[in-house]
């Protein structure tokens, strides 16, 4: 199967197509249908555009594809940056277009690498491209400015309940490792139809089929047996407010009592409805306060006097004693006293802190009006106690990150509660791709989630992945549910990222091997 340098670049582009059909998307306000089985033949094109390239042009081609993908995946970031960050059209366009060159110079290093230990090792391809894949993506968590895993193959499948059941054992991970690999039998097997020699073809095949019976055999299980794990578990009634105040407005002074006064009202109705919680957006509450204020008129919540054993948890913009400006979400009682502040502790680069604007200050220049924040430490990070059950925080950004969820439930959050404003990101790809991503916390600790967003999406969302309820963007609304608190914990809970650790410790081993081998050999490099 011979192809010609433009097929080969055509290939790559249709890959990039094909990666963002498959995550949620949202052109001009109309969201797309979801195409998530996409994501299982999405590789492909690019994957036979390399077949038998060097790793320096397999790089080169992986990077097309993955810069395509990128730019329309994460074609959010101009809306926010050109309406809320006073930046003009080029300078939005242009930045959104670095970060999605950012993202895909670093993924791209996937099949680069994949494809130099191939040569070096003599490994198979299914194997260690899979793996790299892993790498590359864990890597994004923490790289560049703290870490941007936002939209990673995974994500396409957050709706296909019975295939993302083991990622609480593996996270999300697992799941992006057999997305690679079943892209690359799929190559291979395209390979030899053309009458192409693969090597162990029928044994991969046969190990392929096994693995997907072995996915999905476990989806049905858990779910299956999902009715007696949660009979008999504690339940919480749980009411989320969603105010719909335009972010024009959030914080104009002039619309600060009037935005109080609609989340009191709303909070009024929920509390009426027995509810045991009642859960704001992040920064909600429309001032900022110190710390040090240990409680509250609970009128000023929507509490009613007569109220018995309840709790409000709002998001809020806080100060300590040293003018550390924080991101929080602030837990109080029945009586408006404070039980409990969690001071967010992944921030969003460019939007709440600045990376490196003490070697560069006019990068102050690039980011959204929002402010100088501090990251959380030591007692904000662990759940805030309620009682007989503790809840874990996820404000906005951190419900990317499958670390920070972990960790608290593994400190025994029973609950997890996510706090967000998507108002930045309008009518776009964002509040679909957003909350796709927090259904993968739910499912990876086997918790209930409830996430409360300013503008929508504001959802329920069961220990199985199952959005129970959801509301409309940008329009007001109440859900009121009850909700299973679960206490086991899963495996991916207890050990936390054992699988990608595996995956690097993985090709951490084959470069050595590679190094020896070049090393007694005298071989020259295969970089090109």
């Amino acid at each position: 199967m011979t192809l010609t340098q433009v097929q080969k670049y055509l290939l790559s582009c249709l890959s990039g197509l094909l990666i963002s059909f498959s995550l949620p998307l949202s052109i001009g306000g109309h969201p797309l249908p979801w195409l998530g089985f996409l994501a299982w033949i999405a590789l492909v094109p690019m994957l036979l555009a390399t077949q038998n390239e060097s790793p320096k042009s397999t790089y080169r081609f992986s990077f097309i594809t993955l810069f395509l993908s990128f730019s329309i995946s994460l074609s959010w970031t101009y809306y926010a940056m050109h309406n809320f960050g006073g930046m003009s059209s080029l300078a939005s366009i242009l930045t959104a277009l670095l970060l999605s060159l950012l993202m895909a110079a670093l993924l791209a290093l996937a099949p680069f690498t994949a494809k130099y230990l191939q040569r070096k090792t003599g490994q198979e391809y299914i194997v260690l491209l899979p793996v790299c894949w892993v790498v590359f993506e864990f890597v994004r968590t923490f790289f560049p400015f703290g870490g941007f895993p936002w939209a990673d193959l995974s994500l396409s499948q957050s709706p296909f309940i019975h295939f993302i059941q083991f990622v609480d054992i593996t996270g999300v991970y697992g799941l992006l490792f057999f997305i690679v690999w079943i892209n690359q039998i799929l190559s291979e097997f395209i390979l030899h139809r053309f009458g192409m020699k693969q090597s162990f073809l029928k044994q991969k095949i046969t190990l392929s089929i096994f693995f997907l019976v072995l996915v999905f055999g476990y989806g049905v299980y858990q779910v299956q047996t999902f009715a007696s794990v949660t009979q008999g578990a504690p339940r919480l009634k749980v009411g989320l407010v969603q105010a719909n105040i335009p972010q024009d407005k959030k914080w104009d002074e002039k619309f600060m009592v009037t935005n109080l006064f609609l989340h009191q009202e709303m909070s009024r109705q929920l509390f009426k409805a027995n509810t045991d919680l009642v859960v704001w957006p992040e920064a909600a509450f429309p001032q900022m306060f110190p710390e040090a204020v240990s409680s509250f008129p609970p009128e000023v919540f929507g509490i009613p006097k007569t109220k018995d054993e309840a709790y409000l948890l709002f998001g809020a913009l806080t100060t300590d004693d040293h003018q550390h400006l924080f991101n929080s979400a602030v837990l109080i009682d029945e009586t408006g006293k404070k039980k409990a502040v969690y001071h967010k502790q992944h921030l969003v680069p460019f939007g709440e802190y600045i990376p490196l604007a003490n070697v560069f200050p006019f990068l102050h220049k690039l980011s959204v009006p929002v402010g100088d924040f501090e990251e959380g430490s030591g007692r904000s990070v662990l759940p805030l106690s309620m009682g007989r059950f503790s809840v874990a925080s996820l404000i906005c950004f951190e419900g990317v990150f499958p670390q920070i969820s972990r960790r608290q439930v593994d400190a025994g959050a029973s609950l997890l509660v996510s706090l967000t404003n998507d108002a930045w990101y309008g009518p776009s790809s964002a509040p679909h791709q957003h909350l796709a991503h927090t259904v993968f916390r739910a499912v990876e600790n086997k918790r209930s989630l409830v996430r409360a967003a300013n503008t929508g999406f504001s959802a329920v969302v069961d220990p199985l992945g199952h959005i129970l309820q959801k509301s409309p963007l940008f329009d007001q609304s109440l859900i009121v549910s009850d909700v299973s608190l679960i206490e086991a914990k899963t495996l991916y809970t207890k050990l936390g990222d054992w699988f990608p650790w595996s995956c690097v410790a993985y090709i951490a081993i084959a470069f050595l091997f590679s190094f020896i081998k070049r090393r007694g050999s005298g071989e020259k490099s295969v970089w090109v």
